[in-house]
């Protein structure tokens, strides 16, 4: 995808040797897989074999966590809001 490890990492806010290690490993949680879908503006679909598809109840699963990122990040961004606010 032309994006270096180094970048990646930042990215998603995890440390390039922990992800080398992952990578190396093939263990890569959930919830960084979903980041790095979402840095590669890729589907987490895209990360599993073609010959396995993804059955309907996952694609669920992803739709809801991906839903969960989201609302956290709307979250987080509230609370950056009204801190600036504070601080301003």
């Amino acid at each position: 995808m032309n994006i270096s490890i180094r970048s990646l990492s930042a990215t998603i806010g995890m440390s390039e040797q922990n992800l080398h290690k992952c990578i190396r490993n093939n263990r890569i949680e959930a919830g960084v897989l979903e980041k790095i879908a979402v840095a590669l503006e890729v589907p987490v679909s895209y990360f599993f074999d073609e010959g396995e598809p993804v059955s309907s109840s996952k694609e669920s699963e992803i739709i809801e966590l991906q839903r969960k990122y989201i609302a956290l990040l709307e979250a987080q961004l509230k609370t950056e809001s009204k801190l600036d606010k504070k601080v301003g």
